[in-house]
């Protein structure tokens, strides 16, 4: 039986885990440095979910609820390999939308707008074996109800020095009709509590991805 739990900083063994299957399951260029997540656990926005099996961990998701705009971004979801294609990654993302829900609640609003989240687009990967695990992805965040906002070309900020800007698939789900206009007020407020505050990402080059975009003018 599975056993949620919302982790903090003071959570040590648990992080300890994490940070292992972590390291091992995401490659260097997408995985950002340990202190991001140290960081982001003094932010108000932060949930750091964890599933677990007889005290290990078997699946994490870690998300910022973004008040401003009353929409939860998804950041990093996985599971470990022993227990993929047992349906954990929707039910790990369906308990995170509960929660996130609850946060939208607790700041006076009857439910959570949207839930965002940033993946790879097919043209960018590399070899055969990538593109297939993009295609599983995003067919897994499909079938979970998100869909591409095909009106807007997204692109990630670099996480590390000396990367350029990542180009990605933005994928949205709500019960409403979320505009295009909508939808650059959501990138705003995640780039600012995700990309500037936990990241601590220069405002510069922020603000060079958002024009970009045209998320904000020139």
């Amino acid at each position: 039986m599975i056993r949620w739990k919302l982790i903090k900083k003071e959570d040590q063994r648990l992080l300890q885990e994490f940070f292992c299957l972590y390291d091992s399951m995401f490659p260097i260029d997408v995985r950002e440095p340990h202190e991001v997540f140290w960081r982001s656990f003094d932010l108000d926005s932060f949930l750091f979910l964890v599933g677990l099996e007889d005290g290990k961990i078997i699946s994490f998701l870690t998300a910022h609820y973004l008040a401003d705009v009353n929409s939860g971004f998804i950041v990093y979801l996985g599971t470990v390999p022993t227990q993929r294609n047992k349906g954990l990654g929707k039910r790990t993302l369906n308990k995170i939308e509960e929660l996130l829900n609850e946060e939208s609640r607790s700041n006076g609003f009857s439910s959570l707008r949207a839930l965002v989240l940033e993946t790879e687009r097919q043209e960018a990967v590399h070899s055969d074996e990538e593109k297939a695990d993009c295609v599983r992805r995003n067919r897994f965040f499909s079938k979970n109800g998100f869909k591409a906002e095909e009106m807007l070309h997204y692109v990630q900020p670099p996480l590390h020095k000396g990367q350029s800007p990542i180009p990605l698939e933005f994928f949205l789900k709500s019960k409403e009709r979320i505009t295009l206009d909508e939808c650059k007020e959501i990138i705003k407020s995640l780039y600012r509590e995700k990309y500037l505050l936990a990241n601590e990402i220069n405002s510069t080059i922020l603000s060079a991805c958002m024009k970009d975009m045209r998320v904000i003018s020139d």
